[in-house]
């Protein structure tokens, strides 16, 4: 049997043949069923095509945003620092417990980066160069400075060049040698005279402190070590010493016990009394 034939048996399955109509009126009307029906099926063949091509071309812009917009993200854990070096020849050292986040296929162009922890930025001189830090921005063309930027403190120190920070209400542009840091999400004033080999003394696993808040000297502890400390009073207390990343039990006794407290340690847990 040809297609042909096939094709009027198929439309003339329960079709009923008025009595009324002549041979040619009833030849005419099943040559016109026949037809939609294949008007019908090439229409859902078209259909199947297009849609088979858009996907195709979704999935192609698709893995075109992956390589060129996703966002690279370096990361530190527990008592870990790590050098980086950014699309442009800038340095990054992260402290221990660090994030930063960039374009690199973008990053010579649009030299900006979101970050969070604490590290030490060696810039090379160009276009501007954007550090954004939850609410507060910091921009330089070419210079060295520290970031601390945990939970609600920030704390921006030049070492050299210039260092414009920025919050949505104010902006300060520091020199070396200067520093400010945020309270309550606001820009404090400017202090100076810190130790350059001081503010970053953290790459070489030893944390010096001059007159900080005891909760910020518990923060550290914490992060160098992956531990948790329970302590309750620390308001209004004020730690100026140091300790380093290699022995627990000596951190802690460096940082409390000259302050009155005693301590206990156990597992990763340590309580202060």
């Amino acid at each position: 049997m040809s297609d042909q034939e096939e094709k009027i048996l198929s439309a003339a399955k329960g079709w009923e043949v008025p009595e009324s109509r002549s041979k040619e009126e009833i030849w005419d009307a099943l040559e016109k069923q026949i037809q939609e029906s294949d008007d019908s099926k090439n229409f859902s063949r078209v259909s199947f095509k297009w849609l088979v091509a858009a996907s195709i071309v979704l999935m192609a812009f698709g893995l075109v945003f992956l390589l060129f917009f996703q966002s690279t993200t370096v990361e530190t854990g527990i008592a870990e620092v790590r050098s980086v070096e950014l699309p442009d020849g800038s340095r990054v050292v992260l402290n221990a417990n660090s994030r930063l986040g960039y374009v690199a296929s973008s990053f010579e162009r649009n030299r900006q980066l979101d970050f969070s922890g604490e590290a030490y930025f060696e810039i090379e001189p160009g276009a501007a160069f954007t550090v954004y830090l939850d609410g507060v921005e910091v921009t330089v063309l070419g210079t060295t400075f520290n970031i601390y930027a945990r939970n609600e403190t920030k704390e921006v120190k030049c070492m050299t060049g210039k260092v414009q920070v920025s919050d949505t209400n104010s902006s300060v542009i520091l020199e070396s040698g200067l520093s400010i840091s945020t309270s309550k999400g606001k820009l404090e004033e400017v202090a100076s005279n810190f130790e350059i080999s001081n503010a970053i003394s953290w790459q070489e696993g030893k944390f010096l402190f001059t007159n900080a808040p005891l909760s910020r000297v518990v923060k550290e502890l914490e992060i160098q070590y992956g531990v948790t400390v329970q302590a309750d009073g620390l308001e209004g207390r004020y730690y100026s010493g140091y300790f380093d990343n290699t022995n627990l039990e000596k951190a802690v006794k460096k940082v409390f016990s000259p302050m009155g407290y005693s301590y206990e340690i156990s597992d990763k847990k340590i309580l202060i009394k």
